[in-house]
């Protein structure tokens, strides 16, 4: 086994991007190559794109003229892809030195897993606990103490834990027909796994940290409104990808909360359909109340 490809797609954050590519470059097992997308950054980020690319021969970089969004540029990054490995980075987290050496480890044990899924901390940095980190703390930390394991094999699981993009190595065999879809700006990731499970894809979990996700205001994925999330949970489930009856009853959960904070009184139907297994449904209210009461109380 041999050969990893990084992909980061950027878009006007060069503020993180070096840190970002630092714990690339750090890796115990190193990378066989960075892919870096910019995906039009103003001309004002050029400069510092220029110096991080220095920083390394493995770096190469695509410049897309306009923002394609970081669907397209995890696209791109795909289709120029060497290595036989591909870990998706944000070009505001950090991966741990370790990760890649840990990672193939477990690949050479067990030969038929085609994805690893290792757990992400918050990465500390001096910001303050708001709203928004509270609630990736609980996330990553405490879910595991509300809903008990779910097999990594089903929908229910990236349901339940939407593990970060991260957080995973993948053989780069899965990707050889499989893309992400660029209509889609949230949930993209996913949705490309529970994809990933109808080409019997096998995705294997480890309880050991391979990343940290840094919270900020400009998260892509805090930011987005439940309308644009509403359409990752009805293309989900337009697609029948999500056919187990707890799993589609932890849609159906997410349909409802959605729609509530809307406002929209399609939100009665999916509660009905929600309540088919009352205890997950209660589980994922309270776990939602219980990280806004604990923001409220850090504040």
């Amino acid at each position: 086994m041999s050969g990893i490809t990084v992909i980061i797609p950027t878009h006007n954050r060069t503020r993180y991007l070096e840190e970002a590519v630092k714990s690339v470059l750090s890796q115990t097992v190193p990378a066989t190559e960075i892919i870096l997308v910019n995906d039009g950054s103003q001309v004002e980020h050029h400069e510092e794109l220029d110096r991080i690319q220095r920083m390394s021969g493995i770096i190469r970089r695509f410049d897309n003229k306009t923002s394609l969004g970081v669907s397209s540029s995890r696209n791109i990054g795909l289709e120029n892809a060497t290595g036989d490995f591909i870990c998706f980075l944000d070009d505001d987290d950090v991966l741990l030195e370790d990760f890649f050496e840990k990672a193939l480890d477990v690949f050479q044990d067990e030969v038929k897993i085609d994805a690893l899924i290792t757990r992400t901390e918050v990465l500390d940095d001096g910001a303050p606990k708001n709203y928004r980190r509270r609630h990736v703390e609980n996330l990553i930390q405490e879910r595991f103490s509300y809903y008990g394991d779910i097999d990594e094999n089903t929908a229910g699981f990236f349901l339940t834990y939407c593990p970060m993009i991260h957080s995973f190595l993948f053989r780069r065999s899965v990707f050889d027909v499989l893309r992400f879809d660029p209509n889609l700006k949230y949930g993209e990731d996913i949705f490309l796994w529970i994809t990933m499970l109808q080409s019997n894809v096998t995705y294997k979990k480890v309880d050991w940290v391979g990343a940290k996700v840094r919270i900020h205001g400009a998260n892509l994925s805090t930011n987005v409104g439940y309308d644009v999330k509403i359409k990752f949970l009805e293309k989900l489930d337009e697609t029948a990808y999500v056919t187990r009856p707890k799993d589609k009853q932890l849609l159906y959960v997410r349909y409802f909360y959605w729609l509530f904070m809307l406002g929209d009184f399609r939100m009665f139907n999916y509660l009905m359909k929600a309540l088919i297994y009352p205890s997950a449904f209660f589980k994922y209210l309270w776990f939602y109340i219980k990280v806004r009461l604990s923001a409220i109380s850090s504040e």
